[in-house]
């Protein structure tokens, strides 16, 4: 291995943080996550180890990936729970609207997916692209269409069911921080 691999000392103390904190969340949900770090650090040079095929930093972060990875996979192999309580995920009852067709409400269903999925930078991209070339299957995008509630309302019921816990705003920054101190695994009170 180079010498910039395991504990290389070379490593500015923020970079390595942010190294070790992204290397923790793609080991535990996947490759994807990398890909949104970049995307949401697009002006961030502390990400340039994520951007450079050959950064001097990049052998550090793959092996704590696998490292994590493994640590990951030995926690998730525990005896099975003593209660047979399974959480059941949230009731979310989604219907056609009267007098709309199930083909129009399947385009809005889906776009409202989309737009969770992807946020800030899918929608402006879809105004402008339904501006432009306006078509009749898109017209429930203007705010004047009567059907754009059904989107919005869309949009607010999909975001409690697909976006994740840590992208929801923390109710204090108290709890945030905690939150983040689980994640990276120290203590809330240590700055």
């Amino acid at each position: 291995m180079s010498s910039s691999s395991e504990d290389d000392p070379n490593i500015d103390p923020e970079v390595r943080f942010i190294m070790e904190g992204t290397a923790r969340l793609v080991a535990k949900h996947g490759l994807w996550m990398e890909s949104r770090f970049l995307e949401d650090n697009v002006n961030n040079k502390q990400y340039n180890f994520l951007r450079i095929p050959n950064h001097p930093y990049l052998a550090f972060y793959r092996n704590k990936i696998v490292e994590y990875r493994n640590a990951h996979q030995k926690q998730c192999i525990k005896p099975p729970c003593s209660t047979n309580y399974v959480a059941q995920p949230p009731v979310v009852e989604i219907k056609c609207p009267e007098g709309m067709k199930p083909n129009d409400f399947g385009v809005i269903k889906l776009t409202a997916q989309f737009v969770v999925r992807y946020g800030r930078h899918f929608w402006p991209d879809l105004v402008n692209s339904v501006t432009m070339n306006p078509k009749p299957q898109f017209a429930f995008i203007n705010a004047s269409d009567c059907r754009f509630n059904v989107l919005l309302e869309l949009v607010d019921a999909y975001a409690k069911i697909l976006m994740p816990y840590w992208k929801r705003p923390a109710k204090n920054v108290a709890s945030l921080k905690e939150k983040i101190a689980r994640k990276i695994q120290i203590p809330a009170n240590k700055q």
